[in-house]
């Protein structure tokens, strides 16, 4: 039984299904939204709230199952490779440690620092770090609605699992634009501190309106109207995004959309433009198509597909 736990800013969805790893059939997706600010920036502010919607959400799915795997991701945390000569795992922690502590510029006395050896090259290994602070968050929430995290994974890693098509996916949330791309078959992210709340409150300060009438607008219409400058601004951080990737080696001519910000009206049609880019919207792998058939799970896409991608994770 695999249990895939992605808690958001604004909600959780749980993902359910049978099997391990690739071989993984989801069965059932749930999401439910979150009380305003219960969660943010990576980290959840209130475990109780949390756990109770996560304790609502695991009787209503009928799960029995009190291991799960949640993910982790920027601001909060980091994935990069790093070569690194044959040592000692303890030496090669330090190793890792001082490379992140370099990059961050300070002491890293609060971050946990993993490492692990990339498949079939016995001197590249995947440098993991996240605040320790926006980890034990987590982990508490799941702990106070009964569960455990069988492991913690990178979001970037999820996705494109939940994606392996994909030559990238990008994320547009509420706080976050991020690009997830798999060179040489090592996840890279690239992001930037913007999102869907930008556009949101732009609609909201143009026409007057309260935070819920201005997102129930950009859901229904999009920025027609208003929230066109915001809006821009979002295709144009994601188009840098792109190009960025693209310097790095990354030769990007599709990419999938997920996030709900990716679903505003126009966006598609931006991208391709700004960026020269091909946009698709994709079924996730490994959603039982007896459960969800394809216009369902189009439309879910978008939502699920993190909770997808971590349901499916395995141990290597």
């Amino acid at each position: 039984m695999a249990i895939g736990m992605d808690i958001g800013s604004t909600r959780v969805r749980i993902a359910h299904g049978h099997g391990t790893g690739q071989a993984t059939v989801i069965e059932a997706v749930l999401a439910r939204d979150l009380p305003a600010g219960s969660a943010a920036d990576g980290e959840v502010a209130d475990p109780d709230l949390v756990a109770t919607v996560i304790e609502d959400m695991m009787s209503e799915l009928g799960v029995r199952a009190r291991e799960c795997v949640c993910a982790v991701g920027p601001p909060v945390a980091s994935l990069r490779l790093m070569q690194l000569p044959r040592m000692s795992a303890i030496d090669r922690e330090r190793a890792a440690r001082i490379d992140v502590e370099r990059r961050l510029g300070r002491a890293a006395s609060d971050v946990v620092v993993r490492t692990t050896r990339v498949e079939g090259s016995p001197d590249n290994y995947l440098v993991g770090a996240v605040a320790g602070k926006a980890l034990r968050s987590r982990t508490d929430a799941l702990r106070r609605a009964g569960l455990r995290a069988r492991a913690v994974d990178f979001e970037g890693a999820a996705l494109l699992r939940a994606f392996p098509r994909a030559e990238a996916v990008l994320d547009i949330g509420m706080a976050r634009i991020t690009l997830h791309v798999l060179p040489n078959g090592v996840p890279t992210t690239l992001w930037s501190a913007t999102g869907g709340a930008a556009i949101t409150a732009a609609i909201g300060e143009e026409l007057g309106l309260e935070e819920r009438a201005a997102e129930a607008r950009k859901r229904s219409i999009g920025v027609v109207g208003a929230g066109e400058g915001a809006f821009g601004e979002i295709v144009a951080e994601a188009s840098t995004l792109i190009r960025s990737a693209r310097r790095r080696g990354c030769p990007i001519e599709r990419i999938v959309l997920f996030g709900n910000g990716s679903r505003i009206g126009g966006l598609r049609v931006a991208l391709e433009r700004g960026a020269d880019v091909r946009t698709v919207m994709e079924r996730p792998t490994g959603l039982s198509t007896g459960a969800y058939p394809d216009d369902v799970a189009m439309v879910g896409a978008a939502d699920w597909g993190l909770a997808i991608g971590l349901a499916r994770w395995e141990r290597r």
